[in-house]
């Protein structure tokens, strides 16, 4: 996922970047469970917060499962 700093990006962009479905994203972000911010109606994803993230989820032993 390499960008440029402070890009974002939006749910179906996440969704194929980790090969699961939108329904599946956007289940974690009502779960409060994926940090995501809200620009209008549509939910954003900010590329290094993201990356971090995922890191913490290796980290955490839960790199090889899905956060549900």
């Amino acid at each position: 996922m390499e960008r440029r700093p402070n890009e974002t990006i939006t749910v179906a962009e996440l969704a194929a970047y980790l090969k699961v479905s939108r329904g599946t994203v956007c289940g974690w972000v009502k779960d409060r469970k994926m940090p995501a911010f809200k620009v209008g109606s549509y939910w954003h994803f900010s590329v290094p917060v993201v990356v971090d993230w995922l890191k913490e989820k290796e980290k955490s032993g839960n790199g090889s499962e899905r956060p549900d």
